[in-house]
């Protein structure tokens, strides 16, 4: 089936919700290079990042069905 006009609304909700997560958690990451992280923890900061902002999407996204947006 294809994806109708809810479907559609809820999965643009969890991007917008998502990708400020996401690029607060990388810029948190790069930033830590400042803090004298090396590049291994800095590239697992954004692999992180990038992680939690998918838990974040898919939790909105859930949420978004539950509440029946």
């Amino acid at each position: 089936a294809g994806r109708d006009e809810r479907d559609r609304t809820i999965s643009r909700r969890a991007y917008a919700v998502a990708y400020p997560v996401l690029l607060t958690l990388v810029l948190c990451a790069v930033g830590s290079m400042h803090l004298g992280v090396g590049k291994i923890g800095m590239a697992y900061g954004i692999i992180g990042a990038i992680i939690i902002a998918e838990i974040v999407h898919y939790t909105v996204q859930i949420a978004g069905y539950r509440m029946g947006a």
